[in-house]
């Protein structure tokens, strides 16, 4: 079983250390760091300064937890508007990805959030104003960070989203070969549609149109367990991480509100 687990956490996470995007590519400023993992493995991360501001000047800072594709240099496009727009962004890479070590599991990528945010809570980079946003995979670590501390965070912000490990699983790969990697996977952690169920956290979710992560079952589920108390929104036209990466985009400009007036 346990190397049917580490084969199917090979396929679900696909980390690499090459070098894409920098801060500088955007008109903007970072500063690397580096905190310890629960097992004492060591995590990688950059936090992305806010534009023009001192750090307790900021409006806010945001926790970002990328999709587990390649490292957090590939993501930075989808982080930068909000540095732009004034807030802190601490992003880091889950382990074995970019300058982190180890290996990435399913059931380590929310003890890697946890570890992160008490890094930046001794930081200058600890802010009142906290914010999650993640994507894809990380949308699972940072609802497991959430559901941690429910308390510390005053805005959630996800795109796509799962409901449930085994249901996402099974809706990518078929009935025989997702239910196999199902229970290669199952973790002691509450799934996405608990967490989003409980906490009151105010949240916006985005789906793209046209997004082969998560698939139409799992999206229902996210919006049945929303309950109305957050917005479901499906940006037409988009793709998987096209939402926010591509220039100034509508949903951009919906985050930008989301987070001012829930401030």
């Amino acid at each position: 079983m346990m190397r049917l687990r580490d084969f199917v956490n090979d396929v679900i996470f696909r980390p690499d250390r090459r070098s894409y995007w920098h801060p500088a590519h955007f008109g903007l400023k970072g500063e690397g760091f580096s905190c310890a993992a629960d097992d004492g493995e060591t995590l990688s991360g950059l936090v992305i300064q806010a534009l023009n501001c001192e750090s307790r000047n900021a409006r806010g800072t945001v926790l970002f937890c990328h999709a587990a594709l390649m490292n957090l240099q590939f993501h930075l496009p989808q982080a930068a508007f909000l540095a732009q727009a004034g807030f802190n962004v601490a992003m880091f890479d889950y382990r074995g990805f970019g300058g982190s070590a180890g290996r990435s599991r399913m059931s380590t990528i929310g003890g890697d959030a946890r570890c992160v945010l008490s890094w930046i809570e001794e930081s200058p980079w600890a802010n009142p104003n906290m914010s999650l946003f993640g994507q894809g995979l990380g949308c699972d670590a940072a609802l497991q960070l959430l559901h941690r501390v429910p308390q510390r965070f005053q805005h959630l912000i996800l795109e796509a989203p799962y409901a449930r490990r085994g249901g996402w699983l099974r809706e990518r790969w078929g009935p025989l070969i997702g239910d196999v990697a199902a229970r290669a996977v199952k973790i002691d952690e509450p799934e996405p549609e608990v967490v989003l169920a409980e906490v009151r956290t105010p949240a916006l979710v985005f789906y793209p149109e046209h997004c082969t992560f998560v698939r139409r079952g799992q999206r229902r589920r996210v919006a049945e367990s929303l309950s109305g108390r957050a917005a479901c929104v499906e940006v037409p036209g988009a793709k998987f991480l096209g939402i926010f990466g591509t220039g100034r985009t509508e949903p951009q400009a919906r985050v930008l509100e989301f987070l001012s007036h829930h401030a």
